[in-house]
């Protein structure tokens, strides 16, 4: 569930990544044609998002700019994580120790959103703003600069999401919330973790329309 890049290089002055062509379309434009997707077909994604999550962070990496435009859905309908473009080993400290905002303010964690060090609990903050704006149809959080980004991401608690959808399971809202907590030590901990709870949640059987 990530697209694999094959090379890195520079020709002519220009740096290039050469990886798998995915066809298909990216989860933010598939979202915007839907409104929200379906429960089972968010709970499908959220645990193939979490494949490739606990597969870069079992090789030390993190992804720190995890977005629904950065998540290809392929013609067979399979979720795939693509653009590490912001990653960095988990382990490693920035040049000279010196720690800027970095990443989409959108999908900011609390301490990317401070400047602080991050781990893979980051991308399993940005994990669950995905979560929500795939069963809701809209994102957590809206602000019109990055500061204020910066300040929802960091005091604001979010609108439980089964407000704006009451089909969403208290399993599935549970998930959401917890992968949301300011305190990442509240968080999850692992992408396998949100994957074996996803695994537990039942989708609401949605009934057809009765015929009149």
């Amino acid at each position: 569930n990530v697209v694999r890049v094959h090379d890195l290089g520079e020709w002519e002055n220009t740096k290039y990544i050469s990886m798998d062509f995915v066809e298909g379309q990216n989860l933010r434009d598939l979202i915007q044609a839907s409104g929200s997707l379906t429960i089972s077909t968010a709970i499908k994604f959220g645990q193939q998002i979490c494949s490739g999550l606990a597969a870069a962070h079992k090789e030390g990496i993190i992804h720190r700019d995890l977005k629904p435009s950065n998540v290809m859905i392929d013609k067979t309908g399979r979720a795939r994580v693509m653009d590490f473009g912001l990653a960095k080993t988990i382990d490693r400290e920035d040049a000279l120790g010196v720690r800027a905002v970095v990443g989409t303010p959108e999908y900011l964690s609390p301490e990317q959103a401070r400047g602080e060090k991050q781990d893979q609990r980051t991308d399993l903050y940005a994990l669950g703003l995905i979560l929500y704006e795939m069963v809701t149809g809209r994102p957590v959080f809206e602000a019109e600069s990055l500061t204020g980004y910066i300040k929802k991401h960091c005091e604001v608690t979010p609108e439980p999401p089964s407000r704006l959808n009451h089909l969403i399971p208290a399993g599935l809202e549970s998930i959401i919330l917890k992968c949301l907590k300011k305190d990442r030590n509240e968080r999850y901990q692992t992408a396998e973790e949100v994957c074996r709870s996803l695994n537990l949640v039942v989708a609401p059987e949605v009934s057809a329309p009765k015929r009149i």
